[in-house]
C-alpha cells in the first residue's frame, strides 16, 4: 500500500497483468480530512464492475472510481456501479470522510442495496473516537431506508492467534447487533487465523445472545405511521399482530421479498420465515436479520401453499400443535408487490 501524507498529485499506472493481479496491486491512499479525486481507467473499471456477474454472484461490492475496495463517496459512484451490476445486488463500502456527510450518505444508501460499515479505513479518515457513533448513525439510516448493513473490521481480531475472544471484542460484536446491523463480518480471523471455526462459533453465540436482549418498540415505531402501499401496511400489521398475540412465527409468502424485508427493519422476537419460489429472492433475503428464507413450489395454489407453510415449520421444529402463525400472502399469488392478505393460523 502507498500512504501519502502530503502531495498535490499522485499518479499510479498498472501495466498488464490479470484482473486479480490488478486488484492486489491497487494502491490505497488516505489522509484524514482530505478529499482525494481519482481517475480510474474506464476499461479496467468496467472489467471490475462486471466481474461478479460473470461468476454468477448475487452480491457485488461497489467498484467505483477509486478502484478495488470501492471507496463509496458520491452518488455518481453508486449509480454507475448499480447500472452495470446486472442482477447482482450492490453493497456500498463506506469508508471515506466525505461519504459520511448526511446528504452524501443518504444518496449512497438510496442507490445501493446495502452498505458496509468499513470501520478500519473509516477510522483512518475520521479518527477512532468518531467511529462508534458513525456506526450507529449509518446502521439507523440504512434501517430507515429498508436497506441492509454489514459491520466489519477487527471484530474478533485476537482470535487470529487465540482460541477465545477478548471481552472488548464480545462487546463490540454484541453492540453491532444491538445497533441493528444485519450481518457482522470476519476478515483475517477466518481467512488466515489459527481458529476459524471457533471464531465463527463464538461470533454466532454472541449474536444469538445479543438478540435476546433487543428491546421491542413496535408501538412507538408505528405511532403516526402512514402507508401508501397495501403490501407495506400488511407487512407491518403482521408484525404488530404477531407481537401482541405472542405468535410463534411469522410466515411471508413472497415473490419480490419486499414484505419480509419491511418486517426485518423492526426488532421483534418472532422469527420471520420467507417462502418464495424465486431462487434470487431466497438468496437476497438471506442477508437480512431475523429472516429465514425457504423455497416453495412455483405455481402452488393458496390452499396447498398454506399446507406447505405449516408442514415446513413443523418439520423444522419451529411450531407445534396449538401454536399461532401469522401469515401474509398475496391473492392472486406470484405477483410482485401483491401481498394483500394477513391470516392468523392455529397449528393443528
Amino acid at each position: 500500500d502507498q500512504h501519502v501524507r502530503a502531495a498535490d498529485h499522485v499518479q499510479h499506472q498498472f501495466d498488464g497483468g490479470s484482473l486479480l493481479e490488478v486488484q492486489r496491486q491497487a494502491a490505497s491512499v488516505a489522509q484524514q480530512q482530505v478529499v482525494l479525486q481519482w481517475a480510474w481507467h474506464t476499461q479496467t473499471r468496467g472489467l471490475l464492475a462486471i466481474h461478479p456477474q460473470h461468476r454468477g454472484a448475487h452480491v457485488s461490492q461497489q467498484h467505483g472510481r477509486h478502484g478495488p475496495g470501492a471507496y463509496a463517496r458520491q452518488l455518481a459512484d453508486a449509480a454507475s456501479a448499480k447500472h452495470g451490476k446486472g442482477k447482482a445486488r450492490l453493497i456500498a463500502k463506506v469508508e471515506r470522510a466525505e461519504a459520511i456527510v448526511t446528504e452524501a450518505l443518504q444518496s449512497i444508501i438510496d442507490e445501493s442495496d446495502g452498505i458496509m460499515v468499513a470501520r478500519g479505513d473509516l477510522a483512518i479518515e475520521v479518527g477512532n473516537p468518531a467511529v462508534p457513533a458513525l456506526q450507529k448513525r449509518m446502521i439507523r439510516m440504512a434501517l430507515d431506508a429498508n436497506k441492509f448493513t454489514i459491520t466489519a473490521t477487527q471484530m474478533m481480531e485476537s482470535m487470529i492467534s487465540a482460541p477465545v475472544p477478548t471481552r472488548a471484542e464480545v462487546s463490540d460484536v454484541a453492540n453491532a447487533v444491538l445497533d441493528g446491523t444485519d450481518a457482522v463480518m470476519l476478515s483475517a480471523e477466518s481467512a488466515t487465523g489459527q481458529f476459524p471455526v471457533k471464531t465463527i462459533e463464538q461470533m454466532a453465540a454472541i449474536c444469538i445472545e445479543a438478540e435476546k436482549s433487543e428491546v421491542v418498540h413496535l408501538d412507538t415505531d408505528f405511532l403516526d405511521q402512514r402507508f401508501e402501499r397495501i403490501d407495506q401496511a400488511i407487512a407491518l400489521g403482521a408484525l404488530f399482530t404477531a407481537h401482541h398475540l405472542n405468535a410463534t412465527a411469522i410466515a411471508a409468502l413472497t415473490d419480490s421479498g419486499s414484505t419480509p424485508i419491511w418486517m426485518s427493519r423492526h426488532n421483534i422476537r418472532v422469527p420471520i420465515f420467507a417462502l418464495t419460489s424465486r431462487v434470487e429472492t431466497q438468496r437476497a433475503l438471506s442477508t437480512y436479520r431475523n429472516v429465514r428464507p425457504f423455497s416453495i413450489g412455483k405455481g402452488a395454489d393458496r390452499e396447498s401453499a398454506l399446507i406447505q407453510v405449516e408442514e415446513r415449520l413443523k418439520k423444522l421444529g419451529v411450531v407445534k400443535s396449538g401454536d399461532t402463525i401469522v401469515l401474509t400472502i398475496g391473492e392472486p399469488m406470484d405477483q410482485p408487490g401483491g401481498t394483500n392478505t394477513l391470516k392468523i393460523i392455529k397449528v393443528h
